[in-house]
């Protein structure tokens, strides 16, 4: 299977995030020396997930933006967001089996609230 990691811009963060009906996981990164260790990281995770999770990186072109609105500290930070709401995030680079971890229990915790 094809991993499948969302561009995710102004234009498109409703449709994309706020109206999913189940979990988005967003990567907000700069482009730095870990840029492509985090977005490799986050298409494995959308393999292992699949069709449960949607993937989004957000267009860096648009960082001051998202920066602003989602209030993001510094860079890397994962949001999970559930239903259009933000419901977890973790900031700081993460290896595989951390952000497996992450988004596991977010996702627990959001069954057990079902």
């Amino acid at each position: 299977m094809m991993p499948h990691v969302n561009l995710i811009g102004p234009n498109n963060f409703s449709e994309e995030v706020l109206n999913a009906k189940g979990p988005v996981l967003l990567l907000y990164i700069i482009k730095n020396g870990e840029y492509s260790n985090q977005y490799n990281i986050l298409e494995q995770i959308s393999i292992h997930f699949g069709p449960w999770l949607k993937t989004g990186i957000l267009d860096e072109t648009t960082n001051e933006f998202f920066k602003k609105i989602l209030k993001i500290p510094g860079s890397p930070t994962y949001l999970f967001f559930f239903q259009g709401k933000e419901k977890k995030r973790i900031l700081g680079v993460q290896d595989i089996t951390s952000l497996m971890s992450f988004v596991s229990e977010a996702l627990k915790s959001e069954d057990n609230e079902l």
